[in-house]
């Protein structure tokens, strides 16, 4: 009897957006007859078992970064790179003891540099082939990633190649290795909106996103903003693991939303704040909608994507600190 190929796909864990973009993969997997196990940490790991909670989800261990509150995110990260450095070994120790125990036919790695081995075929995901840093610590950012990268046998970029992209330079050039362009990936992607839906859908929209303590930080500007707004707003909160839902005055707070409830808010919204995070752009875009863009501060990556976005595409931009003294009601209508 012919055994069931087997897939591991594991998400990176500094946010949900890592997860999310693996949902479609997940999903695709699933039709085609795999058996799909997941592995993950933190609030992504709690993500996922509330899409999939039949699938078997290994706990992994974490990264564990930590955005600052202020000054600079580059100099933050620096001094991180030991903590990644052995975070990338521990997971690569826990693969390897996973897989004596199971086998697979297939490892998806989404932006985990541990998950490679020789054992069977590793595949990694990720759209910052060439990392956004100062020029300085350019061609060592680079050759790290690369050193990483260079350890799967294949190297999916979600995006489409040529012009019409969506990532601009952070995987787009004379690449360092073969890559596989797979398109944009979202949990949207060919999902029709259900008919029943609530009559009060947000005037204004704010996806709260990313590692602590920005993304407590970014919640309580919006919080704030939205509460003069005089505008029906929807605050998204990104922290799965929580249950409650509160409302204050004409601002609900909702920890997370089902794909129905999150198409429907961000296609009805006439506003949308967010980060500037490539998993929620993704998101964005598939469904035709533009948004107010929010980078992390000093978060390079963020940075680039919001200028690319706004360049490219027409979007706007406003900066974390600038939300509290902002026209948002003009940016509103």
């Amino acid at each position: 009897m012919t055994r069931q190929p087997r897939v591991l796909i594991a998400p990176l864990d500094w946010g949900l957006g890592h997860a999310t973009r693996c949902v479609p993969l997940i999903k695709q997997y699933l039709r085609e007859g795999y058996e799909v196990v997941l592995a993950g940490s933190g609030r992504s790991a709690l993500l996922l078992k509330r899409f999939f909670p039949n699938l078997t989800l290994h706990e992994i261990p974490g990264y564990d970064v930590h955005y600052q509150e202020k000054g600079s995110f580059i100099l933050h990260l620096l001094r991180q790179i030991p903590k990644i450095i052995r975070a990338v070994k521990a997971e690569h120790d826990w693969l390897n003891e996973l897989l004596q125990r199971e086998p697979f036919d297939l490892i998806i790695s989404d932006n985990r540099f541990g998950l490679y081995t020789t054992r069977t075929r590793t595949v990694i995901i990720t759209h910052q082939v060439f990392p956004s840093s100062p020029p300085l610590l350019r061609r060592l950012t680079y050759w790290q990633v690369w050193h990483y990268l260079r350890k799967f046998d294949e190297c999916w970029v979600p995006d489409l190649p040529g012009d019409n992209n969506l990532s601009g330079s952070l995987a787009h050039g004379k690449m360092p290795l073969p890559v596989k362009y797979i398109g944009a990936l979202s949990r949207f992607s060919n999902q029709p909106l259900s008919s029943s839906a609530p009559s009060d859908w947000p005037e204004v929209l704010a996806l709260i996103s990313g590692p602590e303590p920005q993304r407590s930080i970014l919640q309580e500007k919006m919080e704030t903003a939205f509460k003069s707004s005089g505008k029906r707003c929807w605050i998204v909160s990104g922290t799965p693991e929580s249950e409650a839902t509160s409302e204050q005055g004409a601002v609900k707070i909702f920890p997370h939303l089902d794909d129905q409830q999150m198409m429907g808010a961000i296609l009805h919204a006439g506003v949308i704040f967010c980060r500037s995070g490539y998993s929620s752009l993704m998101d964005l875009h598939v469904l035709g909608k533009k948004a107010v863009l929010i980078p992390t501060p000093g978060q390079t990556e963020q940075e680039y994507l919001a200028t690319h976005f706004r360049d490219r595409f027409g979007w706007k931009i406003l900066s974390q600190d600038a939300i509290q003294t902002a026209d948002l009601n003009h940016l509103i209508k």
